[in-house]
C-alpha cells in the first residue's frame, strides 16, 4: 500500500470560520481497539509525522495562535508572532505546547485552529526528508537463518534523492544485514521497495 505523504487540509477539511474539521468518512465509527492500544477512523493519525507547510496572510502585525485539537478531547497550541503581509513557513510537531510523554496524541488529530490569520494554505507533511515504512519491525529466525524485512523507501522532498543504505551498529547486539539494493535514486513522490536480511548466526 503506498502511504499518504501530505494532508491537504486548506483546501480540503471542512472549514467554519478559523477551524479546519477533518471529515468523517464514510461508516468510520470512531475510537477502536488496536492491539493493547486504539486507533480513531475519524482522526488524522500524524504520529511521528513532521509537521504542518503554512501560507498565512495577515493585514496587521499580530500573535498568530495555532491549536490543534484532539479525538479524545487534549489540545495543542502554538504562538508565533508575526507582521503584516504573507508568510510561508513550517510549523513542526514539536513546537507545540505539549509534553513529549504525550507526544501519542497526535495519532487523533480532528480540528485545526488559525486565529488572527488568514490562512491560505495548510499542508500536513509526513517528512520533510526520507521516509522508511516497515509493516513488522520485529521478527523471529533459526539459528543460521535471517530474518527479513521488507520495506519502502519514500522521498518526501521536491527534488530526486540519491540514497546509500547503511546498516547503523549500536552495539555488540547488531547482527550482519543484507540490504538489496543499497545504493538507488528517489524521485519526488515515490517509494522504492528494500529487503534487509538480518543473519542469525
Amino acid at each position: 500500500m503506498f502511504l499518504k505523504l501530505k494532508e491537504s487540509i486548506e483546501p480540503g477539511w471542512i472549514r467554519e470560520q478559523d477551524t479546519w474539521t477533518m471529515p468523517k468518512p464514510a461508516g468510520s465509527v470512531g475510537f477502536t481497539p488496536w492491539g493493547f492500544d486504539r486507533t480513531n477512523d475519524q482522526a488524522l493519525d500524524m504520529m511521528g509525522w513532521a509537521g504542518f507547510d503554512l501560507q498565512i496572510k495577515l493585514s496587521i502585525a499580530a500573535m498568530v495562535c495555532i491549536h490543534a485539537g484532539f479525538a479524545d478531547g487534549q489540545s495543542a497550541m502554538h504562538a508565533i508572532p508575526l507582521s503584516a503581509g504573507q508568510h510561508h513557513f513550517f510549523l513542526s510537531l514539536r513546537d507545540f505546547h505539549m509534553p513529549q510523554s504525550k507526544a501519542n496524541v497526535w495519532r487523533f488529530l480532528q480540528t485545526l485552529t488559525i486565529q488572527n490569520a488568514e490562512a491560505e494554505r495548510i499542508v500536513a507533511v509526513r517528512s520533510r526528508g526520507l521516509w522508511v515504512d516497515c509493516d513488522r519491525r520485529g521478527r523471529s529466525a533459526e539459528a543460521g537463518g535471517a530474518a527479513v524485512y521488507e520495506a519502502r523507501v519514500y522521498n518526501c522532498q521536491e527534488h530526486p534523492v540519491i540514497v546509500l543504505a547503511a546498516q547503523a551498529c549500536y552495539g555488540w547486539e547488531g547482527f550482519p544485514v543484507t540490504i538489496e539494493p543499497e545504493t538507488f535514486t528517489v524521485q519526488p513522490g515515490e517509494a522504492i521497495p528494500v529487503r534487509f536480511s538480518v543473519s542469525v548466526p
